[in-house]
């Protein structure tokens, strides 16, 4: 199997686990997607061998939703971020999603934190608390649109298709809980966000459940 890693040291990490199948294989039952684990490899080129793997915690079980959910975070990670580039909190944000999916009732808030999150670590954040004209704070109670390169602009009317409200802009910021309207349009800025830093790729976990009953919208 060639395997995906996050390490809290060096980021995402690329290597090869032989014999993985095998019946009696000591890595059986251990590669699971939720598990924290102690590796050690070893190897010259950037494709390390994975010579032993040890379960030292697991995340509780994810099912429907939440497991559409942990592809799509997955897919993000893998997309949007270089081997071997130790990004400092990524892998602290990234257990702390996951238990998220596991405890809470609403998966939509957590994506939205992760992906803050994760265009932070990657230099990419956005600024969801001021004015880029102005400088003044944003106010829950103005309208913005969100320029992708200078950031919000207040505006005076809300009938503009980018329009989105300043108590929004704060969800975002994890300064305030969502209302329905709230979540509805950061899920509809951080497509657009997202996207603009995918370029031309898709994210093939949406597409995958987007006719499943139990699909992703995320």
């Amino acid at each position: 199997m060639i395997l995906q890693l996050l390490t809290r040291s060096n980021g995402r990490v690329s290597c090869i686990a032989k014999g993985v199948l095998r019946k009696g294989s000591k890595l059986s039952g251990v590669l699971e997607p939720v598990c924290l684990l102690q590796i050690e490899t070893k190897g010259k080129s950037s494709l390390q061998t994975l010579t032993n793997a040890e379960v030292s915690y697991r995340h509780p079980e994810l099912v429907k939703d939440r497991l559409f959910a942990l592809f799509y975070m997955n897919e993000l990670i893998v997309k949007l971020t270089a081997e071997n580039d130790s990004l400092a909190n990524l892998f602290e944000h990234y257990s702390r999603s996951i238990e998220s999916l596991s405890e809470e009732e609403d998966i939509e808030p957590v994506l939205r934190a992760f992906e803050v999150s994760l265009l932070n670590e990657l230099g990419f954040g956005l600024n969801l608390t001021s004015d880029c004209e102005s400088g003044k704070r944003i106010t829950a109670e103005s309208n913005y649109v969100y320029d992708l390169e200078s950031g919000a602009k207040k505006i005076s009317m809300a009938s503009e298709t980018l329009a989105i409200k300043g108590s929004t802009l704060l969800a975002l910021a994890g300064r305030r809980r969502y209302q329905v309207e709230e979540a509805r349009e950061a899920k509809q800025l951080m497509r657009r966000v997202i996207q603009r830093h995918l370029g031309d790729r898709k994210i093939e976990s949406r597409e995958l459940f987007r006719g499943s009953s139990h699909r992703l919208d995320a």
